[in-house]
């Protein structure tokens, strides 16, 4: 696990996620920013970056899904994309860079634990990652702040739902979260654990880091936030 400072607010992992992902970027050659994304079907590596730029822009400017020009999260993130699919990658960069100067102005004075343009940001560097064959940042403040959230989400909904309860545990059966005495287990680092509760993992996959119950529905139906993964994704 990543050491978590007071420094480390969603103003800094965020920058400090941007700079990581413009880094790679810029690295890349043609091929590569045309590259497929498994974890985003249908989105190219370049089209990754679209969308983070979108939505930083678009924090920044107040629009959102509901906003008259894109009533839907389906119109909001496909605008993003198509809006800059003819773009340079390194106009696309310079744009983010832009919104972004303003958005971590205003991160700065947000005071929700981690804001979701941050989690998307986390989700989509790891995306990016896997499909340049370039992996590295899994155990950052980010991922560590990001993944307990999500488990501490996970055990309150399970205990909401059924009043039972379940422990997360790493390779080396260390307890991160949950409820240590549980008999319910779910076997993942939290790297792991964030990639499936945000849909970068499939429901088999989920399954088989389950143990301790004849009902894993009960369980991993409150587990991801976006997805399933429609196939096993390997990173």
């Amino acid at each position: 696990m990543s050491d978590v400072s007071p420094a480390d607010t969603p103003s800094l992992i965020y920058a400090r996620g941007r700079e990581a992902v413009s880094d790679v970027v810029r690295s890349l050659d043609s091929a590569a920013l045309a590259a497929p994304v498994a974890a985003c079907p249908g989105w190219t590596v370049h089209d990754v970056v679209a969308h983070l730029t979108g939505v930083a822009t678009d924090a920044v400017n107040g629009v959102g899904p509901g906003h008259p020009i894109a009533p839907t999260m389906v119109e909001w993130t496909s605008r993003h994309v198509d809006d800059r699919r003819a773009q340079a990658t390194t106009v696309v960069l310079r744009e983010w860079e832009r919104s972004a100067s303003q958005l971590e102005v205003m991160l700065a004075k947000d005071d929700s634990p981690m804001p979701a343009v941050v989690m998307d940001l986390l989700c989509h560097e790891q995306d990016l990652r896997a499909a340049t064959g370039r992996p590295g940042r899994r155990d950052t403040p980010g991922i560590t702040i990001g993944s307990d959230l999500m488990a501490q989400r996970w055990a309150s909904m399970i205990r909401s739902s059924r009043g039972a309860s379940i422990s997360l545990i790493d390779d080396d059966a260390d307890v991160w979260a949950g409820d240590a005495e549980s008999s319910v287990t779910f076997r993942a680092d939290r790297f792991e654990f964030f990639r499936t509760t945000f849909g970068r993992r499939s429901r088999a996959q989920a399954e088989r880091r389950l143990s301790g119950t004849d009902e894993p529905d009960a369980y991993l139906q409150h587990l991801f936030v976006f997805g399933p993964a429609e196939h096993d994704l390997a990173e």
